[in-house]
């Protein structure tokens, strides 16, 4: 068996499904609802969809390795540090971790058209604004500036070309400085990168998981 390499890379590398392209308005209205993290126990983490993760892993790993495999893939998606302290962590050569969570007290996000929001665990809005489509990067790649150009962690979203529709997730990141929300491994924003489902869409948490182990472990030798 080939020891499974930690790559949480591969959440915006090979987990990306049949991602569509669209052009940058059109996009932002097509991830309308309500998101949540990706990976917790209200959604891919909760524990009446444990069979699902080992199934999926099953059919790439032998039956006694599966759970480990899982338990490996997950792992490689819960890191707790971002930035200048990763980029440190990381740099002698250890597994590193990306931090799939929300950040700045973010606990859900809302797009609704061109306007995203967000709200803390007690239901209180952190931020409200418009957007416009700025460019896409050299990945292909959206990005976006608030209307407002407020001068704070919200006034840019980054966003990978994944949608409910089409890969039961999305994967983005928020900042002030675009430049730097485009590096992925250094700068402000290092080894940090947020992943939503819908909230109250079971169907797409019991997908992504399917996308994900599948994307993940389908090329590997187990």
């Amino acid at each position: 068996m080939k020891k499974i390499l930690l790559m949480a890379m591969l959440l915006f590398t090979a987990f990306v499904g049949k991602a569509e392209t669209l052009d940058g308005t059109a996009f932002l209205k097509s991830l309308n609802g309500t998101y949540i993290e990706l990976f917790s126990s209200e959604t891919c983490l909760n524990p009446v969809l444990s069979a699902v993760w080992h199934t999926e892993a099953a059919k790439y790993a032998d039956e006694d390795k599966a759970d480990e495999a899982v338990r490996q893939l997950i792992s490689g998606c819960q890191g707790t540090i971002t930035g200048k302290q990763a980029v440190s962590t990381y740099a002698n050569g250890k597994a590193f971790k990306f931090c799939c969570t929300f950040l700045q007290g973010v606990s859900k996000i809302t797009f609704k058209g061109n306007r995203i929001s967000g709200v803390d665990k007690q239901g209180r809005r952190l931020f409200s604004h418009k957007y416009h489509f700025v460019e896409k990067d050299s990945e292909g790649n959206y990005i976006y500036e608030s209307n407002d150009k407020n001068n704070d962690e919200f006034r840019f979203f980054w966003m990978r070309p994944d949608s409910p529709s089409e890969t039961y997730h999305i994967e983005f990141r928020y900042g002030s400085d675009k430049e730097q929300l485009i590096q992925l491994m250094t700068g402000k924003y290092a080894y940090w990168m947020a992943s939503g489902v819908r909230e109250g869409h079971e169907d797409e948490y019991k997908n992504s998981i399917i996308l994900f182990v599948g994307e993940n472990l389908g090329a590997k030798e187990l």
